[in-house]
């Protein structure tokens, strides 16, 4: 093959290269409609990872396989971009001013993104609820572990779906609080009125589970037990007294793993039949973005 022949051959390799990616981008919309109902993040570098290594295991020339790594990387980078531009017209609530933190994290979470501040975590929640904005991002849990009441209580009440947690790291002292000498990792939630139904197949997630137990001897035990017993892990388990309930609690547990699996569907089931009232808040990856915030 001469030269000639080569540059005709490229050419037309490129020919069906454009196809492709034209399509791949119509298909990149769809996937950005998807995470502007459900308030996800363009970004997702776990699944990347995975399906850069799926796809790398594709190209049988060992050669070139860092150079299809390369080629694949830069396309879903441009995709990104491409979701990005889409989601600019997001409509995203939170608390406070644009000099305080809640602001730094949705608008790093959210770069791009149309910002409409309130005055309280109900106001904001409303909003999203009345359909004025389009999704909430909010502390889900401070410094050290304390989780945010007031937001879990809006959670357990509402209608909003958490479908996403991002680690955001800050120094308290530049935002002026007490600082302990070094930085500290806060969680923020997203939340819209979209559930994420997206099946976990790989199990490296996690799921928001709110319930009430029987009040009955043991009824905390058991439904701890119930959840166990099917092999879910639960990272955090607190409570939380109801409002019009008095001594009465909610609890709510972060477990990981896919509670959409039959097995999860069966934990679920059972679960019911310890407990008065079972919700599933929001479901997430188990590793959501780091992200270090400077005043």
């Amino acid at each position: 093959m001469n030269l000639k022949e080569a540059r005709k051959g490229i050419r037309h390799i490129d020919e069906k290269i454009a196809e492709l990616f034209e399509e791949r981008m119509e298909l990149a919309v769809e996937v950005a409609k998807y995470k502007k109902k459900t308030g996800l993040p363009v970004e997702d570098l776990e699944q990347e990872a995975h399906i850069l290594d799926e796809c790398n295991e594709l190209i049988k020339n060992e050669e070139i396989r860092p150079y299809y790594k390369q080629f694949l990387q830069e396309t879903m980078n441009v995709s990104k971009r491409w979701q990005h531009k889409i989601l600019e017209g997001n409509m995203v609530a939170y608390c406070g001013g644009e000099s305080g933190l809640d602001y730094a994290a949705a608008s790093n979470i959210f770069p791009g993104a149309k910002m409409k501040a309130f005055d309280s975590y109900k106001e904001a929640f409303r909003a999203v609820e009345k359909g004025d904005c389009d999704l909430v991002v909010v502390p889900f849990e401070n410094g050290y572990g304390d989780e945010v009441a007031s937001v879990i209580d809006l959670i357990f009440s509402g209608n909003l779906h958490v479908n996403a947690v991002h680690d955001i790291v800050i120094d308290p002292a530049e935002w002026g609080e007490k600082s302990h000498g070094q930085e500290e990792t806060r969680r923020y939630a997203v939340l819209s009125p979209t559930e994420n139904k997206t099946e976990n197949k790989q199990d490296t997630g996690a799921f928001l589970l709110m319930f009430i137990v029987k009040d009955e001897a043991g009824g905390l035990a058991k439904a701890i037990n119930t959840i166990s017993v099917f092999n879910y892990n639960m990272r955090v388990l607190r409570s939380r007294p109801l409002k019009d309930h008095q001594w009465h609690y909610y609890f709510y547990a972060e477990a990981l793993g896919n509670d959409t699996s039959d097995n999860g569907k069966r934990m679920l089931n059972a679960l019911r039949v310890t407990c008065t009232d079972v919700k599933v808040a929001g479901r997430y990856p188990a590793r959501g973005m780091v992200i270090p915030i400077k005043k």
